[in-house]
C-alpha cells in the first residue's frame, strides 16, 4: 500500500490472540484436517516397529503419548497386526 505520494507505508500487524483476548485464531475447517486412514497405517508391524523406535519410544505408555508425530501408527497397534503381534517389549526391542 502507498499513501498519496506514492511512498510505501507500513502496516501495523494485527492483534495478537491471547487466553484472554476477544480475537481468538480462526478454528480450523475440517476439511483442512486430515486424519489418518486405516489404509494410511503402515502395512507391516515391521515398518511400524522402525517408525516407532525412530522416534524414540520404548514403552506402550510412550507409544500412546508420542503416535500422534506419525499419524501412519495406528491407534490399536496389537488388534491392527494381530497375525504378527508378540508384545509391546519385542514391539520396541527390549527383548
Amino acid at each position: 500500500m502507498a499513501n498519496f505520494l506514492g511512498n510505501p507505508v507500513r502496516q501495523k500487524p494485527g492483534p495478537k490472540p491471547g487466553p484472554n483476548s476477544r480475537h481468538k485464531p480462526a478454528a480450523k475447517k475440517t476439511q483442512d484436517i486430515k486424519l489418518a486412514k486405516a489404509e494410511d497405517h503402515y502395512k507391516t508391524l515391521a515398518e511400524a516397529k522402525f517408525a516407532a523406535q525412530r522416534l524414540g519410544m520404548k514403552s506402550e505408555s510412550d507409544y500412546k503419548s508420542y503416535r500422534s508425530l506419525d499419524r501412519r501408527l495406528p491407534p490399536g497397534l496389537p488388534k491392527k497386526y494381530a497375525s504378527e503381534w508378540k508384545s509391546w517389549e519385542e514391539f520396541f526391542g527390549l527383548r
